[in-house]
């Protein structure tokens, strides 16, 4: 299970349709495949253990959630095209390039299995927006150690993303980050609870 935060959409490619990516399946009679190497992950320090301690205490003051000193996430830079294919799936990424479309840029993901968040290296010389990937990926990160991301299973995942982006607009809103992209993310918030339960409106474009 893969959970990601995207920042943009181009060439028609609309966030509503394309902002949640978990495990996807497909079913089909043509083959395209990457050969790309998600095992090593380019390392770099992406922010201070500090402040990934106090994004974590404030995701608990503003959830249910509960932190017990568990081990933290690994926190790496990951270059850009390795980053979608992570979130898209090796399959979806090969179409999109064969058929020169453009895929909402996802700008970190966080992968349960192996305990990490990985973050584009496209937004490496951008702190603000490095924090606002993180804080999100934070509270997926604190939802999996609660056990909450395991309740929900792979068809409910999305339940888990309107949340995320809650917690994640307070923390702008708070700290006076990216304050010009929160409407943005209020809709995505909007549109994840909307699939949450299942509302046909939510795949509208």
């Amino acid at each position: 299970m893969i959970e990601a935060i995207g920042l943009y959409s181009n060439f028609g490619v609309t966030m509503s349709k394309y902002f949640i990516f978990f495990a996807l399946i497909f079913s089909t009679t043509q083959s395209i495949s990457l050969e790309i190497d998600l095992s090593e992950p380019r390392s770099s320090e992406v922010v201070e253990t500090d402040t990934i301690m106090t994004m974590i205490e404030f995701i608990v003051e503003w959830s249910s959630y509960e932190y017990n000193q568990e081990p933290l996430p690994k926190i790496e830079y990951m270059a850009k095209d390795l980053v979608q294919i992570y979130a898209y799936g090796d399959y979806v990424y090969a179409q999109a390039e064969f058929n020169n479309t453009k895929l909402l840029e996802v700008t970190a993901v966080y992968d349960h299995k192996t305990d990490s968040i990985y973050v584009s290296e496209s937004i490496k010389n951008e702190n603000s927006q490095v924090k606002v990937a993180l804080i999100h990926e934070l509270v997926h990160y604190l939802q999996d150690i609660n056990g909450y991301t395991e309740s929900l299973g792979e068809e409910h995942m999305v339940c888990s993303e309107s949340e995320a982006y809650d917690i994640q607009i307070l923390w702008q809103i708070i700290n006076e980050v990216e304050l010009g992209q929160i409407e943005s993310f209020r809709q995505h918030s909007l549109i994840s609870a909307m699939r949450c339960m299942g509302s046909p409106f939510a795949n509208i474009e």
